[in-house]
């Protein structure tokens, strides 16, 4: 891709093969190269042109780490706010772009979509709940008898409660 001023980006990827999976930004005097969970808060290092390593870091992250995203979202619903960093907007052209490519591709998912979520009887298992049944979404929460009744009446509707608890340890 060209952009202004004469900048060049490339991109690569495959559906078929395990690659590296390295995010590389290229300088005319280092190259930043991104650890293969790049997008999430991982390791880089920054790297001369003549391939010694000027600076690296290192974070362990647990899970996907995509907990800060689940946590932002969290807080949003509860406070029935937008984002600051992005708007609504920009999250729905960026998901209209998505079902464009889908649609091109032939990726078809089943109709209505479903979820299923455990715990979905108090914070962010409920409000992901919420949010997908608000989006068209048949969902089934899975929690203890005495608050799911509550849960299932609040969210209203294209919703099922299942009776469930995790075994003790």
């Amino acid at each position: 891709m060209e952009h202004r001023d004469g900048a060049i980006s490339t991109t690569a990827s495959s559906v078929d093969c395990a690659g590296p999976n390295t995010a590389v930004i290229y300088g005319t005097k280092a190259r930043i190269e991104i650890a293969s969970v790049w997008y999430s808060p991982t390791s880089f290092r920054v790297i001369n042109y003549k391939g010694e390593v000027l600076e690296e870091f290192v974070e362990t992250v647990a899970g996907r780490g995509m907990k800060f995203q689940a946590f932002e979202m969290e807080r949003l619903v509860r406070s029935g706010t937008s984002s600051e960093v992005m708007s609504r907007e920009d999250t729905i052209a960026i998901m209209e772009t998505l079902d464009a490519i889908r649609k091109q591709i032939g990726l078809v998912y089943p109709s209505p979509p479903f979820a299923v979520i455990t715990g979905g009887s108090s914070g962010m298992a409920l409000a992901t709940a919420k949010l997908f049944v608000d989006e068209g979404t048949m969902s089934t929460l899975q929690a203890r008898q005495e608050v799911l009744d509550e849960a299932v009446t609040l969210i209203d509707r294209n919703v099922t409660g299942v009776q469930g608890e995790a075994a003790p340890n």
